[in-house]
């Protein structure tokens, strides 16, 4: 998924372009960089964004990337799952998704 809207449509600071969301949980390349997750953008920049051969769209790596960020989020940081200040916007009250999830 691209972000289009103001305000979201934010630069991705690893691949330099607006931020893809991708695979099972939509991360995105500079999440890698963030949280250690194994999405590598060096192999993957040669791939079109819709190939399923890029990292990120890998289920182990999208899960694993996941699994890092929770981590981060309410062991690193002691914050709740479901807050304002998510990681992962499908937990965040009131976002697109959260009513789905």
């Amino acid at each position: 998924m691209r972000h289009s809207e103001p305000g979201a449509a934010a630069v991705d600071r690893v691949s330099h372009r607006v931020i893809r969301s991708e695979g099972l949980l939509q991360l995105a390349f500079e999440d890698a960089d963030r949280y250690g997750c194994e999405f590598d953008w060096a192999e993957d920049r040669t791939l079109s964004e819709h190939d399923l051969k890029r990292r990120s769209y890998s289920p182990k790596n999208n899960l694993l990337c996941g699994v890092k960020i929770l981590t981060n989020q309410l062991i690193d940081q002691g914050k709740p799952l479901l807050s304002q200040s998510s990681l992962l916007a499908t937990l965040r009250p009131g976002w697109p998704g959260y009513d789905t999830f």
